[in-house]
């Protein structure tokens, strides 16, 4: 019997990102949009809820991730992604959801292989966090670092091959803060990994849920301990979208800023988010 995983990328005859062409994209060969059918079977069997409650998260079963069945999976992935030239993906949503899910299934790769040649590999944070700093991710003839993407790509900090792929994201308008909902760095402390990929269809409704459910996490993202040194780090994006972090974190909570310690901080937890 086929793993979920394997029958979502046969969905796909053969294209494991299940590549929708509309009219003109069709007639220019360019895609238009992208279905990420072998993100989609990885994610949903191998990202499982853990706990219950406020502190309830996604966990990763990396010892699965490690089988060859599901290893094949995610180099798939990752190489009809490495050969799609992002900027041909027809809007903003499309080209974002890539680099997104492109940097997603990065982290999980590098998790992978470092626990291969390690297999007591706890943190990211391990060695320096060069797991974000060594060139890995392909796209088209650039081998990217995971920081290249996220602070380059996303975020406009950091050179990268093509300067186009930051500009063509966001033009002349400040970086949309919820990426840090969205980008995944394998630690608990962070935003949870979602057991399923970004698509462009719904990912401001889906940006916005992921951000609701990190400062509603009061262990990790915002209450009356503090609030993530994450909205510290990136004050800059959270200001630029909403005139202050404070305005941006009670942007997402149903009762504002009531009962958050915005003078203090949580700790960041780099430790491995591992299903348990």
């Amino acid at each position: 019997m086929p793993t979920l995983a394997v029958m979502l990328t046969l969905l796909g005859c053969g294209d494991s990102l299940g590549v929708m062409r509309g009219p003109d994209a069709t007639n220019l060969g360019m895609p238009s949009s992208l279905r990420y059918y072998a993100a989609t079977g990885l994610l949903s069997e191998h990202v499982v809820g853990q706990g219950e409650g406020a502190g309830a998260h996604y966990g990763v079963q990396y010892s699965q991730l490690s089988l060859p069945e599901a290893a094949d999976t995610l180099s798939v992935a990752l190489e009809q992604l490495a050969g799609i030239d992002p900027l041909t993906l027809g809007t903003q949503q499309d080209q974002l959801a890539y680099w997104l899910n492109l940097y997603n299934l990065g982290v999980l790769d590098g998790v992978v292989r470092s626990l291969s040649a390690q297999p007591s590999f706890s943190s990211v944070a391990n060695d320096g966090f060069m797991l974000f700093k060594m060139p890995m991710v392909r796209v088209g003839e650039h081998t990217l670092t995971l920081d290249q993407i996220e602070h380059g790509v996303l975020r406009g900090q950091e050179t990268v091959p093509i300067a186009e792929w930051h500009t063509s994201l966001w033009g002349k308008d400040p970086v949309d803060a919820r990426i840090h909902f969205a980008v995944n760095c394998a630690s608990m402390g962070c935003p949870d990994l979602q057991p399923l990929p970004w698509q462009a269809a719904t990912l401001d409704a889906d940006l916005d849920r992921a951000g609701a459910a990190f400062v509603a996490n009061p262990d990790k993202g915002a209450g009356p301990n503090g609030i993530s040194e994450l909205f510290d780090w990136f004050s800059e994006d959270f200001a630029a979208h909403a005139g202050s972090v404070e305005a941006f974190v009670s942007s997402f909570r149903e009762d504002g800023g009531a009962g958050v310690d915005f003078d203090a901080r949580i700790p960041y937890d780099w430790s491995l988010n591992a299903a348990r």
